[in-house]
């Protein structure tokens, strides 16, 4: 137990060396900033920041870890067809171009995504993805064999936001991947495909 618990301090304070939060991968999350072709910049935390910081710590070391198990394993074919589904999107979202994920989304799932790609756009910035290595996927218990699914899929990948005219130039291999834990829901009754119908950002490290 005491392990856990210095595990949720070690990545509070793994939180103090993240990039400055700016638009990021596909559903949400932070992606660490570039600053020209491949410069990198920090967040600069304020004593407020601290403040909260070292409430954080006391909550994480004075919180209950036997908390039920909600989430299980799925099996390897689940999980490689998760992983593609993963990848695929947020190399639709680096392309700046998700139109052709249209179909198998939920239409309130793909407009919101849209408009934050647009907004993206807008400010003349673009997303540079690499790297993705999803080590975990798990399924909520009591949806295991369910039409509709609720998976946590959690790695680490490279995601580097830079200026449009960069882009052809980024360098991104000085930039460190960061943790990700997303939450996605999927419907798999639609005439044996699946339909994305959220996806919810959960941690960015």
């Amino acid at each position: 137990m005491h392990k856990v618990k210095w595990y949720g301090v070690s990545v509070v304070l793994l939180l103090l060396s993240n990039t400055t939060p700016v638009w990021a991968r596909f559903g949400g999350g932070h992606g660490g900033g570039a600053s020209g072709v491949s410069g990198y910049s920090r967040g600069a935390p304020n004593w407020l920041a601290w403040l909260g910081l070292l409430i954080l710590i006391g909550v994480i070391l004075k919180a209950p870890w036997h908390l039920p198990h909600r989430y299980q394993r799925v099996t390897v074919a689940e999980r490689q067809a998760i992983t593609q589904l993963f990848q695929r999107y947020q190399a639709a979202w680096a392309s700046g171009d998700i139109g052709a994920l249209r179909p198998e989304m939920a239409a309130l799932a793909y407009t919101k995504n849209e408009a934050r790609l647009a907004k993206l756009t807008a400010r003349g910035k673009r997303e540079i993805i690499k790297n993705i290595r999803v080590r975990r996927v798990v399924v909520q218990r009591d949806q295991q064999n369910a039409r509709v699914r609720t998976y946590r899929i959690s790695g680490t990948m490279v995601d580097v936001v830079v200026d449009t005219t960069a882009y052809a130039h980024a360098r991104t291999r000085w930039h460190r991947a960061t943790y990700f834990k997303d939450e996605w829901t999927i419907d798999f009754g639609f005439a044996n495909e699946l339909r994305v119908m959220a996806i919810k950002p959960l941690l960015t490290i």
